[in-house]
C-alpha cells in the first residue's frame, strides 16, 4: 500500500512541476529524483510514516485544483485540503503555497480572497478538531510549545533540516534533533553558537527569496518548492513541543527534488547550451539518480527491520533512553530475554520516569521467573502512572508468584477499580483473594468474571481453582473441562484440570493434563513440574 501511494505521489509531483513551468523532461526528472530520494524511504518503508504519503497526496491535489483557475474544482480542493489536515496537521503549510501562487500569478485580490476563504475556514475548523482530539495544538496551548521556545529553536530546526538535504546518503538517523528552551536560549543570548547563526542565515535567505518572488524579481518556483520545508517545524508547532525533527521528510524531499531538477534544467538544457555542456550535466544528473537508487535500497533495508532501526539509532545516540527501551522490547519479542533485560535496565537508568520501559522490564523478568524483580519493576511503573491498569495487573501477577499475597491483593483491587468491566481484572482479583485464603470472596469474583465474559476460559479455570481449594472436586473438574472446551490451548485450563484430576486420584489423566500444561506454558511452575514427576514415579513410568 505504501509503495502504491508513493507511486501516486510521483505522478502528482510531475504534474506539480509542470504547473510550475518546468519543462516536460525536467518535470519527469524531478519525479524520478523524488521517487528514489533516500529521505523518502522512511515514509515508504515504515508503516508509521504512511501519514506523510497521504498528506502529500492531498496537498498536491489541493494545489493543482486551486491553480487550475476553474471555480468548479474549488469545492473538491477544499475537501482535499481538509483530508490533508486530517492526515497531518502540518499540511496547513499548503495554504501558504496557494497564497504565494495567487500573489505571484497576479490574481485579483477579490478573486484570490474568495477562493482562499473556504480553505482558511476549513483549515481552522480541522485544526480545532485536532486540538480537541489530542488535547494540544502548540501555539494554542498554554502548557507546551510556548512562543518563546518556538522562536528560540526555529533557526536551529531550519538549519538541521537544510543539513539533512545535503546529506541524503546517511543510512538512518532517527530523532535527529530534540531541542528545548533551556538549552537553546543561552545560545541566542551568547550569539556565538554556529548552528544558530547558520540557521538565521538560512531563514534570512529563505525570506529574501519569498520577498523577491512576491515583488516579481525572482522565480515563482522558489517559494513554491521551499514552503513545504515548513512541514517539520509546523508539525512540531501543532503538537506542542519544540522542534523534534525525525526522518519524516517526505514533503520537504519533494521540494528538494524540484530544486535539483530546476538547477539541471537551467545549467545544462537551456536553448543556448552546447552538446558538451548538456552531456556533462546529463551525466552528473544520471549519477545522482543512480546513487539515490542504491542509497534508498540501503535505507529501506534498515526501515524494514525494527532491530536494525534501533541499532542504527543507538549507534548515533547511545544516551537516548527510548531507543534502549525499544531495542530491549524488540529483543524480548525475539526471545533474547537476557539481552532484553540489560537494554531495558539501561533505559530506566537513563530515564527513571520511562513507564513503558519499567512495564516491559517487568514482563521480561516474569518470563525469566525473577518474580521479586518483576514486582519491583511493575511497582515503579504503577507509582509513575497510577492509572496504568496494565502495571497494576503485572504487579498482581508478579506479587502472587513472589509469594506476596497482600501486595497482590492491593494491586488487584486497584486494577479492578480502574477497569471494573474487565473479566481479567476480576479473575486476577479472585486469584489474589484465594492466595489470602478468602475463598468466599474469591468465588464471588470468579463468578463476576464468568458473567462478564461467558466465553473466557481463564475465568472458568480460576473458578476451578477456587472449587478445588474448597474440596468441591467434581464441580472443579466440570469447570476446568469447560474451560478446556472453550480454549484447548489455555495453559491455565490444562493446569487446573490436571491438579483436580490429581486430587481425585486419577493419576494417568492428571499426568496427561500436566504434561500438556508444561508444553503450553513457556515458563511452567516448578512445583507443578515436581508434581508431575512424582505422579510419573508413582505410576512407574
Amino acid at each position: 500500500t505504501s509503495v502504491l501511494l508513493h507511486l501516486l505521489n510521483v505522478l502528482l509531483v510531475s504534474a506539480f512541476a509542470r504547473r510550475l513551468r518546468l519543462s516536460r523532461g525536467a518535470a519527469w526528472f524531478a519525479a524520478l529524483l523524488f521517487a528514489v530520494y533516500p529521505l523518502c524511504s522512511y515514509a515508504v518503508g515504515h508503516v508509521g510514516g504512511r501519514e506523510e504519503e497521504l498528506a502529500l497526496i492531498f496537498i498536491l491535489v489541493t494545489f493543482l485544483l486551486h491553480a487550475s483557475r476553474r471555480w468548479i474544482y474549488e469545492p473538491i480542493a477544499v475537501i482535499s485540503f481538509a483530508l490533508a489536515l486530517l492526515a497531518r496537521p502540518a499540511a496547513a503549510g499548503a495554504g501558504l503555497v496557494m497564497i504565494a501562487w495567487d500573489i505571484r500569478r497576479g490574481r485579483p485580490f477579490k478573486e484570490a480572497a474568495a477562493r482562499l476563504a473556504p480553505h482558511v475556514i476549513v483549515g481552522l475548523v480541522m485544526l480545532l478538531i485536532v486540538r480537541r482530539h489530542f488535547g494540544t495544538l502548540g501555539f494554542l496551548s498554554s502548557q507546551e510549545g510556548n512562543p518563546r521556545e518556538i522562536l528560540a529553536t526555529l533557526p536551529v530546526a531550519f538549519h538541521r533540516l537544510f543539513q539533512l538535504f545535503l546529506r541524503p546518503y546517511v543510512i538512518s538517523e532517527p530523532s535527529v534533533l530534540n531541542l528545548r528552551e533551556g538549552n537553546i536560549v543561552p545560545w541566542l543570548v551568547g550569539g556565538v553558537e554556529p548552528r544558530v547563526l547558520a540557521g538565521l542565515a538560512f531563514l534570512l535567505a529563505f525570506g529574501a527569496a519569498v520577498w523577491l518572488t512576491i515583488r516579481g524579481r525572482g522565480r515563482a518556483l522558489v517559494p513554491m518548492v521551499a514552503l513545504p520545508a515548513l512541514w517539520m517545524p509546523l508539525d512540531s508547532l501543532f503538537f506542542g513541543r519544540a522542534f523534534d525533527l525525525t526522518l519524516n521528510l517526505y514533503a520537504p524531499s519533494m521540494a528538494f527534488a524540484l530544486l535539483v531538477a530546476l538547477v539541471v534544467e537551467r545549467a545544462g538544457f537551456e536553448r543556448r547550451a552546447g552538446h558538451l555542456r548538456r552531456a556533462l550535466v546529463g551525466a552528473a544528473a544520471a549519477v545522482v539518480a543512480l546513487s539515490f537508487v542504491v542509497t534508498s535500497q540501503a535505507r529501506l533495508s534498515v526501515w524494514r527491520d525494527e532491530g536494525n532501526v534501533y541499532i542504527e539509532a543507538l549507534g548515533s545516540y547511545p544516551a537516548v533512553a527510548a531507543f534502549h527501551a525499544g531495542y530491549g522490547t524488540w529483543l524480548a519479542r525475539r526471545g533474547d530475554e537476557l539481552a532484553a533485560v540489560d537494554e531495558l535496565r539501561r533505559a530506566v537508568t537513563l530515564d527513571p520516569g520511562l513507564v513503558p520501559a519499567f512495564y516491559n522490564l517487568g514482563r521480561v523478568q516474569i518470563s525469566l521467573a525473577r518474580d521479586a524483580e518483576a514486582a519491583a519493576s511493575f511497582r515503579r511503573a504503577a507509582q509513575l502512572d497510577p492509572n496504568d491498569g496494565g502495571a497494576w495487573m503485572g504487579l498482581l501477577q508478579a506479587a502472587l508468584r513472589a509469594g506476596q499475597p497482600q501486595e497482590a491483593l492491593d494491586a488487584a483491587q486497584k486494577a479492578t477499580v480502574l477497569a471494573p468491566s474487565s473479566p481479567e481484572a476480576h479473575t486476577r482479583l479472585s486469584a489474589a483473594r484465594l492466595a489470602r485464603g478468602d475463598v468466599t470472596d474469591a468465588e464471588a469474583e470468579a463468578r463476576r468474571a464468568m458473567d462478564l465474559a461467558p466465553g473466557e476460559a481463564g475465568a472458568y479455570a480460576q473458578m476451578a481453582a477456587v472449587l478445588r481449594t474448597s474440596r468441591r472436586l467434581e464441580e472443579s473438574l466440570d469447570m476446568a473441562s469447560h474451560a478446556t472446551r472453550l480454549d484447548s490451548s489455555s495453559p491455565a485450563a490444562a493446569l487446573q484440570r490436571g491438579l483436580t484430576l490429581a486430587a481425585l486420584g486419577r493419576d494417568s489423566e492428571s499426568l496427561d493434563e500436566l504434561t500438556r500444561y508444561a508444553a503450553l506454558e513457556p515458563h511452567p511452575d516448578p512445583t507443578v513440574l515436581n508434581l508431575a514427576q512424582t505422579i510419573r514415579r508413582r505410576m512407574g513410568r
